[in-house]
């Protein structure tokens, strides 16, 4: 199987030998959301079980990305917010810093509204 990222959404392909011609083939099955990583009707009615299974697996290992992704951006936040500050502290404020103060404030908002639910602020 392959698996090809378009925007938001992950095109999964069949690929086979065509019989006649010895040349191979793809045949697009379906799509899987990106964000949500959910299968759609259409990609599981054209899988077989064995396809479903590495669709399956495939999501698992995605999923997976993803948390590894967020527990390192988790582990290094207290020496990219240090940078940040040190950073500001030098640069001219201008209207682009200035936005993305707003982001920051927005996201650290955020971040203090899920530390305070998990009980660690």
């Amino acid at each position: 199987m392959q698996f090809q990222f378009h925007g938001h959404e992950v095109h999964v392909f069949r690929l086979s030998l065509d019989p006649a011609t010895g040349q191979r083939q793809r045949t697009n099955l379906g799509m899987i959301d990106k964000t949500a990583l959910t299968v759609s009707a259409t990609l599981k009615a054209n899988c077989s079980p064995a396809e479903l299974a590495e669709i399956d697996r495939w999501l698992a290992n995605r999923q997976r990305l993803a948390q590894l992704r967020a527990e390192l951006a988790a582990r290094t936040l207290p020496e990219q917010i240090q940078q940040v500050a040190q950073w500001l502290s030098t640069t001219e404020p201008d209207e682009q810093t200035r936005r993305l103060a707003e982001d920051i404030r927005a996201n650290w908002q955020r971040l203090r509204t899920a530390l305070q639910q998990r009980d660690l602020l």
